[in-house]
C-alpha cells in the first residue's frame, strides 16, 4: 500500500511537468521497483519527443524538477544515443521519488 501511494504521488508530480498518458493513471504497481519501471517505460517516449522537438522546454522542466546540471550533462554526453531518453527519464523519476521520500521524512505530524 505504501509503495502504491508513493507511485501515485510520483505520478502526480510528473503530471505537473509532462503529459503522462492517461493509461498509466489507473495502473498501480505493488512495489516501488515495478512502479518506477512502469513510470520510466511510459514517460520515456515523452522525453524522447521533447529531446527531438522541444529541447529548451525539457531543460526548463529539468531545472524545475531540480535535476542537477552535472547529472544532466553526464547523461547527455555519456549515454549511447539510443539510451539518452531512457536514462534521462530514469533520472527524472528517481528525483521525483527522492523528493517524495524527503517530504515524508520531514513532514511534521500534527499533535
Amino acid at each position: 500500500m505504501v509503495e502504491r501511494d508513493l507511485a501515485n504521488r510520483t505520478l502526480e508530480l510528473l503530471n505537473k511537468h509532462f503529459e503522462v498518458p492517461e493509461s498509466i493513471e489507473n495502473t498501480a504497481a505493488d512495489d516501488e521497483g515495478k512502479a518506477r519501471s512502469l513510470l520510466v517505460e511510459v514517460l520515456t517516449p515523452v522525453v524522447r519527443r521533447m529531446l527531438d522537438q522541444s529541447f529548451e522546454q525539457l531543460l526548463n522542466i529539468l531545472y524545475r524538477i531540480d535535476l542537477s546540471e552535472p547529472k544532466v550533462i553526464s547523461l547527455l554526453e555519456e549515454s549511447a544515443p539510443e539510451q539518452v531518453a531512457g536514462n534521462l527519464t530514469a533520472a527524472i523519476v528517481d528525483r521525483q521519488l527522492e523528493k517524495i521520500k524527503l517530504r515524508e521524512k520531514y513532514r511534521q505530524s500534527p499533535d
